[in-house]
């Protein structure tokens, strides 16, 4: 991998790997699927980002990783 990449965490309280996503896209719309197993956590769901540039799969000297501030929602019950 080269260039800026992205590793996307969503999180609760109870289970800390709700959804992890590793790209090189700086947009992400989650499957059906995996927007229905966040839509079900119940409660407050926190998205962190961390980012780092790449060279030959390594993380460059320099280049990161930087962890974005959190942000926190919950998802409504239609």
């Amino acid at each position: 991998m080269n260039g800026r990449a992205y590793f996307l965490v969503l999180a609760t309280d109870t289970d800390k790997k709700l959804l992890r996503v590793f790209t090189q896209a700086t947009e992400y719309t989650p499957s059906a699927d995996a927007w229905s197993r966040v839509a079900a956590a119940g409660g407050p769901v926190t998205a962190t980002v961390l980012s780092a540039e790449m060279e030959a799969n390594r993380v460059l000297q320099g280049g990161g990783p930087w962890l974005s501030a959190p942000v926190t929602f919950t998802v409504a019950a239609q």
